[in-house]
């Protein structure tokens, strides 16, 4: 029975994801090949097509995507839906995650925006790096893995700097 499942997951995500970034996503864009890709694979935050995307990296089709970022009509969102591609509950803090509807409980164990509960433990990663240039000042939203959950997250990233030549990055989960 759970094989079953997960076989049906795994034809699912191979379908209807982005071929590009791999991921579930409700704001997919039909070329005229009729291929499917995100839209934010395929266009930069001006809405303007991305240079590497002028042909279809499917079928390798000449201008297959509109040049401009083009309002997706309801009814895909809806059969997305459907599907089971959910956005997160705490889509109105500001998080932007969309998955599986069967990887909802994953993202909430890892989701910012999430209060703490007893099923998930925060993640602490730390990496030493050499000749970062910045300093303490900088955080920024990046991905993880936490060695202790065998899981990826997204995380908030501070550099410390430690002496001229080394630094050390923690990325933190906060739940």
């Amino acid at each position: 029975m759970m094989e079953s499942l997960l076989a049906a997951q795994t034809i699912h995500e191979k379908r209807y994801n982005c071929i590009v970034c791999m991921e579930a996503k409700l704001d997919m864009v039909y070329g005229s090949c009729q291929h499917r890709l995100c839209s934010s694979c395929l266009y930069d935050e001006r809405g303007i097509l991305r240079s590497d995307m002028q042909r279809c990296p499917i079928c390798a089709k000449h201008l297959a995507f509109p040049q401009i970022r083009p309002d997706i009509p309801e009814d895909n969102i809806a059969v997305q839906k459907y599907l089971g591609v959910r956005e997160c509950p705490h889509k109105d803090q500001g998080c932007r995650s969309q998955f599986w509807d069967w990887e909802m409980e994953d993202h909430l164990c890892i989701c910012l925006f999430e209060k703490p509960h007893k099923s998930c433990h925060p993640h602490k990663l730390v990496v030493s790096e050499r000749n970062v240039q910045s300093k303490v000042q900088h955080t920024k939203k990046r991905p993880g893995f936490c060695t202790r959950s065998k899981k990826y997250f997204f995380g908030r990233e501070q550099f410390y700097r430690r002496s001229s030549r080394i630094s050390e990055r923690v990325v933190h989960a906060e739940h």
